[in-house]
């Protein structure tokens, strides 16, 4: 008898194994309805099996009117964000890459100046075909990697695949300090790096420039549309190349949201061989 009251006394009580289970689902949900944003669903269907799950528990459906049927509306279009003039972009071509780097380790233009973690600037080839632009460096170690440890890793894989390596492009953030904690730059951050970004772009002048997550999106082609309807294509961009001709973009998705969303590894493999062919293009003087 006292070996059942004591196994009885160690189980949780019900209403905690229902709390912890309702965290549990709450946090799964969250995360299922993150994807669904990165994936540009915004409206949900209405249907008796979601107005049964939304309806307050113990209260019954009530008999209304038949009414008349509206036809589906169409989706707002989306606005662009504005983007500087060109005029703004020719300035930074006199620029040297030494200016850039003095430029930013003097940089005061935003709150992160003084609550960053740490500042890390573009990093390598200097006249890179290829120009991979982040969001922001993360990670307590950030100042070691331009996106994180496990963010870099993965990304030095994928250009492994299309025959790539470090001395082979340029890689750089929209903003280039990281957060102190879990913080998240702020938009207000992003316009104050862009400035040193179209910088880069127009020093380093790249065959192609690759924009990986919804930042980087941002700032190259001025849109806040979803990745899942930039990506897969080129885009023309208002920034020169050597030659003088639009540099062609790819937007894709970032690394680190690929290491939350393995199923997405194929995506970004079809952006990066059309990145692979485009470059190739340019190497053999082809359109």
């Amino acid at each position: 008898m006292s070996t059942e009251q004591g196994s009885l006394q160690q189980s949780p009580p019900k209403k905690q194994v229902e709390q912890r289970s309702a965290v549990i689902l709450a946090a799964a949900l969250r995360q299922h309805l993150l994807l669904h944003q990165q994936m540009g669903i915004n409206l949900y269907p209405k249907n008796d099996g979601l107005v049964e799950f939304l309806r307050p528990k113990g209260r019954r459906p009530q008999s209304l009117p038949p009414t008349k049927k509206q036809p589906p509306r169409a989706p707002s279009p989306v606005r662009p964000r504005p983007v500087p003039s060109p005029a703004a972009q020719d300035a930074p071509q006199k620029i040297s890459a030494r200016e850039i780097t003095e430029s930013l380790e003097s940089c005061s233009a935003c709150s992160l100046a003084t609550t960053r973690r740490a500042q890390v600037l573009g990093r390598g080839k200097a006249d890179a075909r290829l120009l991979i632009v982040g969001e922001y460096p993360r990670g307590s170690d950030a100042g070691q990697w331009s996106f994180g440890k496990e963010e870099d890793e993965l990304l030095w894989k994928m250009m492994q695949a299309i025959g790539l390596g470090p001395k082979d492009v340029y890689l750089t953030n929209v903003v280039k300090c990281s957060p102190s904690g879990e913080q998240h730059p702020l938009a207000e951050h992003e316009l104050a790096c862009q400035g040193y970004l179209y910088q880069e772009i127009a020093q380093v002048q790249p065959a192609v420039i690759l924009a990986m997550g919804k930042a980087a999106a941002r700032a190259i082609l001025g849109s806040d549309v979803s990745l899942f309807r930039l990506r897969g294509r080129l885009h023309a961009t208002r920034f020169t190349g050597a030659t003088g001709a639009p540099i062609p973009v790819m937007i894709s998705f970032h690394p680190g949201f690929l290491l939350e969303q393995p199923a997405m590894k194929r995506a970004a493999w079809q952006d990066l061989q059309i990145v692979q062919r485009q470059l190739q293009q340019a190497e053999s003087g082809g359109p």
